[in-house]
């Protein structure tokens, strides 16, 4: 392709970051009362490591970045804490 002066080259392959995470999640369950009512409280930990996971990648051919990542494919480390009831 020989617009705007670019030489460039043809694009044979593309090589995208590898997806790697490691969730954790710790429960304790419980019973309420004489009613046969029971629960659970929970925390669960996502992207335990704190890895960036490459998600978007630079896709047009002009750019110096061309093949790069340019955003993660989700959010750092990530806690949550929660409660199930079931009556």
């Amino acid at each position: 392709n020989q617009q705007r002066g670019l030489n460039l080259e043809p694009v044979v392959s593309l090589n995208e970051a590898e997806f790697a995470q490691v969730d954790l999640r710790f429960w304790k369950p419980f019973r309420m009362g004489n009613n046969g009512s029971n629960g659970e409280v929970f925390v669960q930990i996502f992207n335990v490591f704190d890895r960036f996971n490459a998600g978007l990648i630079e896709g047009r051919v002009i750019s110096p970045n061309f093949g790069v990542a340019i955003g993660p494919a989700g959010p750092p480390r990530t806690f949550e804490l929660g409660l199930r009831m079931a009556f």
